[in-house]
């Protein structure tokens, strides 16, 4: 069986990410992955058609958003109740 995953490295330049992607079309979804300073991560998965249409603002920052969900409140998220 092929590869099941492929990465591309950080700062692949966006022509070459395009390629990749159209050269395998098995590929679904673009998962870009994020760190913050406290090395809690996220990810956003999106499908490969939408990654291409918007490629440009993925490129600028402005393309993803997350819910919330993956913001860590030590203490106030995982402590104990106090109703």
């Amino acid at each position: 069986m092929a590869e099941l995953l492929y990465t591309i490295k950080a700062n692949t330049p966006k022509e070459e990410i395009i390629r990749e992607l159209r050269e395998h079309p098995e590929i679904k979804f673009v998962s870009l992955v994020g760190i913050d300073l406290a090395g809690n991560d996220t990810d956003e998965k999106i499908p490969v058609r939408i990654f291409l249409k918007d490629i440009d603002e993925f490129y600028a920052g402005t393309a993803v958003q997350t819910d919330g969900s993956s913001v860590v409140l030590p203490g106030i998220a995982t402590g104990p109740s106090r109703l």
